[in-house]
This record gives C-alpha cells, sequence and structure tokens, in this order.
C-alpha cells in the first residue's frame, strides 16, 4: 500500500499541470505535502520500527520551531514551518520502518484473512522502476512540446514553427526549463539500477530531452550525477567522461563566444545583494510611504536569520533589484544561501551537517547498486541547488525526501545485519575511499 501511495504522489506532484495559479509551485507544492503526510501515515505504522539516530536533521527541525516561536510568526513562517515538520516526518517513518504492511492502518486479525508484508528493498526497487518510466512519460512529453504540438504549454519548436512565450526551451509539467533539467538530474540516475537494452535506450532518448532543456546548470547537474554512479559503476567509463565533460567546462570558461553564456542571469550580482542583506542588514522599503520620512534600517540576520519563509516577502522588497532585472527573485536562487538568510549561520550549519551526514552514510557503507541510484539522484539535487530551488518546488522536493528516506533505511539496514564500520576517523576515510 506504500508503494502506490509513493507512487501516486511522486506522479501527481511531477505531471500536474495547472491553469491556476502559479503553474510550478501551488498544486505541486500541494501534492508534495499530501504527500509527505500519507508516507508518514503508512509508514509509521510498520509492524517492526527502529530509532531515527540522525540529529542534524532533528536539530533543524527544532530551530525551525524556534525561529517561528520568536522571530517569524506570519504565515509565510507557519506554512514553511510545516513544509519541514512534514518533511521531517516522511523522512524519519520512512528511515526507522524495517517492513511495511499491505494495510497498514486497520489490522484485522482473522483466519482466513491475512496481511503480508513486503520488504524495504522491494520499495527501493519498485520506487527506482517507477523514476525510469516517469523519466519516459516526461521526456515522451517533451518531444511533443519539441514538434510544437502542445496545446497547454505552447513553445516554440526546434524543427516547426510554434508561437509559444519560451522560446526553443521546453519547460516539460513543470512550467520552466531549469526546473524541468533538475529534475531530470533526480529521475535519469534511477536507469542505472535497471538492467537491459530497452532500459538503456529509454535512458538516452530521456537524457536527450534533458539536454534539449537548454539548461546549463541543470544539464551539469544530470552529468554530475551520472558521474558519479560511473565512479562506483564503470571506472573507465568515469575518467573518460569526466575528461569530457572538463575540456566543455574549460571551453565555456575561457573561449571568447562561449563564455558569455555563463551566468547569463547575473546571479552573481543577485547572490552579492541578498548577501549584504543577510550580513549588513538593509534598508527597509517601507520608509518610503512614511509621512515623516523615517528610515527603518533591518540589523543583520547572518546569526539567527530573518525566519522561515522571509526571503520571498524580503527579496522582491531590496531596492538594488532595480540594477538587475525588473522582475526581483522569490528565492534566491541557491539553497544554502536562502537557508542562511531565512535561518541564519545556525540553520545552515545544521543544514550542511546533514548534507555531510548523507555523505559520510553513503561512503562507509557497501555499494549496492540501488544505494548508487539513491545517492546519485541526491547528488544531482544537490548541485542543481546551488544555482536553482529544487527544495521549493514540489516535484524535486519530493523525490528527495524520498531518496533520503530510503537511503537511510539501507544504511540502518545495513548496520543491523552486522556489517562492521570502523570506529575511528581513519577507518573510516580508508573505507570510503576503497569501497566499492
Amino acid at each position: 500500500m506504500l508503494y502506490y501511495v509513493t507512487a501516486f504522489f511522486a506522479v501527481a506532484s511531477s505531471f500536474m499541470i495547472a491553469k491556476w495559479g502559479d503553474g510550478i509551485r501551488v498544486p505541486k507544492e500541494l501534492f508534495c505535502i499530501l504527500g509527505f503526510l500519507a508516507i508518514y501515515l503508512f509508514a509509521s505504522t510498520a509492524d517492526r520500527r527502529r530509532g531515527f539516530t540522525n540529529k542534524w536533521i532533528i536539530g533543524f527541525v527544532l530551530w525551525t520551531f524556534i525561529q517561528i516561536a520568536f522571530y517569524s510568526q506570519d504565515r509565510s513562517g507557519f506554512y514553511e514551518g510545516f513544509y519541514v515538520v512534514s518533511a521531517f516526518l516522511a523522512v524519519s517513518a520512512l528511515a526507522s520502518a524495517q517492513s511495511f504492511s499491505v494495510i497498514p492502518i486497520i489490522r484485522l486479525r482473522f483466519a482466513f484473512l491475512t496481511f503480508p508484508e513486503f520488504t524495504v528493498d522491494k520499495y527501493v526497487d519498485g520506487f527506482l522502476r517507477l523514476l525510469c518510466w516517469m523519466s519516459v512519460a516526461m521526456s515522451c512529453y517533451v518531444f511533443i512540446q519539441v514538434l510544437a504540438w502542445d496545446s497547454i504549454h505552447l513553445v516554440k519548436g526546434y524543427w516547426f514553427g510554434g508561437d509559444g512565450d519560451v522560446t526553443h526551451r521546453t519547460i516539460g509539467t513543470l512550467g520552466n526549463p531549469a526546473v524541468l533539467a533538475s529534475w531530470y538530474a533526480m529521475t535519469l540516475p534511477a536507469f542505472f539500477a535497471q538492467k537491459g537494452k530497452l532500459m538503456k535506450i529509454l535512458f538516452l532518448f530521456s537524457f536527450a530531452m534533458c539536454c534539449i532543456t537548454k539548461s546549463a546548470m541543470g544539464v551539469a547537474a544530470t552529468v554530475f550525477a551520472i558521474l558519479v554512479i560511473l565512479l562506483y559503476r564503470n571506472k573507465k567509463f568515469f575518467w573518460f567522461l569526466s575528461i569530457i565533460c572538463l575540456s566543455i567546462g574549460l571551453l565555456f570558461i575561457y573561449h571568447p563566444k562561449l563564455k558569455t553564456y555563463v551566468n547569463p542571469h547575473g546571479r552573481i550580482k543577485a547572490w552579492k545583494i541578498l548577501y549584504t542583506a543577510w550580513h549588513r542588514g538593509f534598508e527597509h522599503p517601507d520608509h518610503l510611504n512614511d509621512p515623516q520620512g523615517r528610515k527603518f534600517i533591518v540589523r543583520s540576520g547572518s546569526l539567527f536569520g530573518y525566519g522561515p519563509g522571509k526571503s520571498a516577502e524580503i527579496f522582491p522588497k531590496l531596492t538594488e533589484w532595480k540594477v538587475i532585472s525588473s522582475t526581483p527573485w522569490i528565492q534566491a536562487h541557491n539553497e544554502p544561501f536562502e537557508i542562511a538568510f531565512n535561518y541564519g549561520t545556525v540553520g545552515l550549519v545544521l543544514y550542511l551537517g546533514f548534507c555531510g551526514s548523507i555523505l559520510w552514510t553513503f561512503l562507509i557503507v557497501p555499494k549496492k547498486k540501488e544505494m548508487v541510484a539513491l545517492f546519485g539522484s541526491l547528488a544531482g539535487f544537490f548541485v542543481s541547488s546551488l544555482v536553482l530551488f529544487p527544495m521549493h518546488i514540489g516535484a524535486t522536493a519530493y523525490l528527495a525526501v524520498i531518496n533520503v528516506g530510503m537511503l537511510l533505511n539501507i544504511f540502518y539496514k545495513t548496520k543491523e545485519e552486522g556489517y562492521e564500520i570502523p570506529q575511528s576517523i581513519r577507518g573510516r576515510i580508508m573505507r570510503a575511499l576503497t569501497m566499492r
């Protein structure tokens, strides 16, 4: 039952097409949050459970409660707090469950009725297979957009004329080329846990549709995720592809024409503005409407932050945006920085500590193909989060939470099976460097 619940919300948060509100955010975030709560409801009723021991994410959730209590008591703060807590509930439930029953809520015990359990391994295999077919379905829809046959999101075709607003860039059902590419960075790694020529062909087709988005950082995140997987699955091809990617990267940095495509949206300038507002504080623009002409200076939020959800409220009001664009960002296009802006240095340390714990978890245990695929997906998510906002997109945030929960579950299960993890730092580093 849990698998079907997970699959439903994965499909709904990725393929929902809305004509009302923000087609990228509102309905997808709604399905994302409902999915988190449904997973907690079903996974937390497993017959056998273990303790959830990741102190970094527990600390971040507690810090969120403190922020809401003392710094951010408006609607945006409570919304983001609910978003964070529901994601934590889903991660903890998935990570700590050892088995799932078919009907986890109603446990009727009759002689003629049995409710068998399925293992987490089957759940992981099924979800990775689902990601593959989701990627194929999205790629088919993207190909329709390439041909300018899509009447919902009208995009100018590569070969056939269209009159859409997004010229020569496909957006799928996610409403944005970069977001679509970051979604591919999380789904394409699942193909490496599958077998058969058909899956290889479908992977190449999906990767081609990812490249058609023309999102440089989205494609880079996808390639990085693939390289992470190849490092453990095929080292020879890993080095070959790494050299090619390095050469292409150097061309974009030093070639007189290609380097003009680097940072085309002024991200560095925008980050400087946001950093100044975070580190030094800023002049609140509401003073312009004050009849006495008083100026309100907001103090630095570098240590404790401005509160959950405050970035979407503060960013558009910064008057410095006029040097970049007439339409300021709502998100920082850099998740670690936005976490620092909202939650301060304390929140950033907790977040980076959690990311580091996931990396460490992966490095010190045997590299099964399913675990490598999950980690590759999270690697693509993290890289895309450095220039985008995948945590604020329901489709990508939902997949990230599922992947983290499953990865931690495999780690706990490995420890329970008697796998010896070195106690010393030196021993763990050597294990991480040599373990395939």
